[in-house]
């Protein structure tokens, strides 16, 4: 029977390169976000508040996009110095550039579902080709010549799709609960400071306010020692036969 997948190496399926080189000289306060590998790990992580550091000008950034390209909605960025292997797809609307060997472009895809690439790379399989793509002990990276020489074995692209689509589907819903998780941690904190701090709970204009050790608190509370309040106990450590 044919075999339904193909070996490839990854230079026949995608361009793999990397920025152009970018000088302390040309950071900037503001402007287009500049990402290393620190950045592009929140992003795979999830977080809605990456702390972005660096910027470079606008006009400098048009530039490099005429000239060269910048990444694009679809291209894959790889960490290639210090933190290994995190992958990250950009998403439509995302403008930024990113530094010169901490990351690894690729993109122009062919025959290549880019995110059934994404999940590739976080497979066995893909961990143990990018193991192949390291250099270095002190400070380990990937080589983009390295990484040109990886191999894959592909499925036919509707089927990279299909899988792609399933498991895109699952870390979707799985963002969407990290976000809510997010939103009431927020909410929880934020009700704490208003009631505890700042002592403003259900019907706190009617209480009147007294002075205590601590500063002011509400009438009819009182200031203890956490000792006074509960018991506080340690656990019993196992011996090695009762693990």
């Amino acid at each position: 029977m044919k075999s339904s997948t193909k070996l490839y190496k990854m230079s026949e399926l995608c361009d793999i390169t990397s920025s152009k080189r970018i000088y302390a000289a040309d950071y900037k306060p503001e402007g287009v976000p500049f990402y290393r590998g620190k950045e592009i790990v929140e992003k795979h992580q999830g977080k809605l508040d990456v702390s972005t550091e660096l910027f470079i000008d606008r006009v400098k950034f048009e530039q490099i996009r005429a000239k060269f390209g910048t990444p694009k909605a679809g291209d894959l960025l790889l960490t290639s110095v210090g933190t290994l292997g995190v992958p990250y797809v950009v998403r439509h609307g995302e403008e930024f550039y990113f530094k010169d060997g901490n990351l690894t472009w690729f993109t122009n895809f062919r025959n290549l579902d880019n995110r059934f690439l994404y999940y590739w790379l976080l497979s066995p399989q893909g961990r143990e080709q990018l193991k192949k793509c390291v250099i270095g002990s002190s400070q380990p990276a990937y080589t983009i010549a390295l990484l040109k020489e990886m191999e894959i074995c592909l499925p036919h692209f509707p089927i990279q799709r299909k899988i792609a689509a399933i498991l895109s589907a699952y870390d979707d819903l799985i963002d969407n609960n990290n976000r809510r998780i997010r939103i009431l941690e927020e909410m929880a904190q934020l009700i704490y400071r208003e009631w505890f701090v700042k002592f403003r709970f259900p019907g706190y204009e009617k209480v009147r306010m007294v002075d205590s050790e601590l500063g002011p608190i509400p009438e009819g509370w009182e200031v203890k020692k956490l000792g006074d309040v509960l018991e506080l106990a340690y656990g019993k450590a196992l011996k090695k036969n009762e693990r």
